[in-house]
């Protein structure tokens, strides 16, 4: 096994907790959070929003890594 079993769980969580809750929440936000009118495709819509989440989330990693915490 290359990963622990809680690193597992941890995953499985997260991606049941991202696409099974929070993804649908904030589509019900269309108009509120994003523009309603714009195409699913832009990166002005959910999915801009779902790649500045990772991307924040990665960076912040980074930087936990680089400073050494």
């Amino acid at each position: 096994m290359i990963v622990s079993y809680l690193v597992n769980l941890s995953l499985l969580l997260g991606a049941v907790l991202s696409y099974g809750i929070m993804w649908p929440l904030i589509r019900q936000l269309k108009g509120e959070w994003y523009p309603a009118s714009i195409d699913e495709s832009s990166m002005k819509s959910l999915n801009g929003y779902k790649v500045r989440t990772v991307l924040y989330t990665r960076a912040f990693s980074f930087l936990k890594f680089i400073i050494g915490f």
